[in-house]
């Protein structure tokens, strides 16, 4: 298994459903992201990985999402 970055950080985060969530519990100092492997794009993913992740979604919400 490959250690990889999950979090992204996002200038516009105020917009996200948890931003009173995460001002409640955080005291406003940046979160430092990791210098790992992060994929940014569907691209970067191994279609096998978009395939499972395609199987997941469907599994979960009935749709399958373009593996392609």
């Amino acid at each position: 298994m490959t250690p990889a970055e999950t979090f992204l950080d996002d200038a516009e985060r105020g917009a996200f459903d948890n931003w009173a969530e995460l001002e409640a519990f955080h005291d406003g100092t940046p979160v430092r992201e990791l210098d790992l492997p992060r994929a940014t794009s569907q691209r970067q993913l191994p279609a096998a990985t978009r395939q499972r992740l395609a199987e997941v979604a469907a599994r979960l919400y009935g749709t399958v999402a373009a593996a392609a």
